[in-house]
């Protein structure tokens, strides 16, 4: 009795309105002049044709465009384009282009795991692992496009991170650096520069290893220590296991260079005591033994330094030896200090 009450009203209604727009209300307004069914509810809702995944795909082989259903396995709306389906989406803010899918304007942004986001997308997690980008291959890669000549991507292959420079949409790419568990490397044989003179690395060493190939670059720098083939040795800029080769080396600042021996208050140890420290000692004044040297090494600049003492006062002896000789000879003493 009911069923047939309510389908009365729906044919009174269509005649009503001469077969062109009818309206269901509960306030009794006429439908839409745009529309012809207007469902007009401040307590109901609207349901469209319920069906299975199965039977909406048996559907989809005669379905018009623009039919909707909702499928009940999915629990999504489906509207039918004419060859297959398409879920609903929110309001115009994205929109189907083949395959493609795209947010429909550029002056809103999109947020996942934020309601406020600030970016064209943002990412928010709730701990470290914010973001992930996985492939089903051995690599997987992150590009960054951007109107200037060269882009740049991040990308991961075969258990080596890459960061990789591209042209025209990456139609040519160059892998430029890799990062391994084990090293940070340029990926192309030959060198590459640390830097120009304003942008230099400030602490480069090698730990328990060395360099191999060349460091280059104009006006290059290291301001931090380095270790070669040993670990940092306490106050010291350059560590070397190993022999070092040069075509010269330099020392700077060498304090107190014994030009004092050519002084003459300079007091010069006398021949008989210092062949008594000698046999006493085993090594010259001044001059640290074998074994100190042995288990402490020497200072280039000191050792220098100190060695230059002996030789003027070698020379100093020389020079009183001469007189010696010549006064033996009977020949007039020349004083020379």
């Amino acid at each position: 009795m009911k069923t047939g009450l309510i389908f009365l009203i729906f044919v009174l209604l269509v005649l009503n309105h001469g077969l062109s727009q009818v309206a269901i209300s509960t306030d009794g307004a006429l439908p839409d002049n745009s529309a012809m069914l207007d469902v007009k509810s401040n307590s109901k809702g609207f349901l469209p044709p319920r069906l299975t995944t199965l039977q909406r795909t048996a559907l989809g082989a005669t379905a018009t465009v623009g039919l909707i259903v909702y499928d009940t396995d999915l629990k999504k709306l489906f509207f039918h384009n004419g060859t297959s389906w398409d879920e609903g989406g929110i309001g115009n803010y994205w929109q189907k282009n083949g395959n493609n899918v795209s947010l429909n304007t550029l002056t809103d942004f999109v947020g996942i795991g934020t309601t406020s986001p600030t970016r064209a997308l943002e990412v928010r997690g709730f701990n470290w692992q914010t973001a992930r980008i996985s492939s089903s291959s051995s690599g997987a890669g992150l590009e960054f496009v951007s109107s200037a000549a060269t882009d740049w991507c991040i990308n991961s292959y075969s258990n080596t991170l890459f960061l990789t420079s591209g042209v025209s949409d990456f139609t040519s790419f160059t892998d430029q650096y890799g990062i391994t568990t084990s090293e940070i490397r340029p990926t192309s044989s030959g060198t590459k520069t640390l830097g120009t003179a304003s942008y230099r690395w400030g602490n480069v060493y090698a730990q328990a290893g060395d360099f191999t190939g060349m460091v280059t670059g104009v006006d290059a720098k290291f301001t931090g220590n380095i270790a070669m083939g040993t670990t940092f040795a306490t106050g010291y800029k350059l560590s070397v296991s190993g022999k070092v080769i040069c075509t010269e080396l330099r020392v700077n600042q060498v304090a107190d260079w014994p030009d004092y021996v050519f002084q003459k208050d300079y007091q010069l140890m006398p021949v008989t005591q210092l062949e008594s420290f000698i046999g006493e000692y085993g090594h010259l004044p001044n001059i640290p033994p074998a074994a100190e040297i042995s288990k402490s090494g020497i200072e280039v600049g000191e050792m220098q330094r100190r060695m230059m003492e002996k030789i003027e006062e070698l020379s100093l002896y020389v020079i009183q030896l001469k007189k010696e000789i010549d006064q033996l000879k009977g020949k007039p003493e020349k004083s020379t200090r």
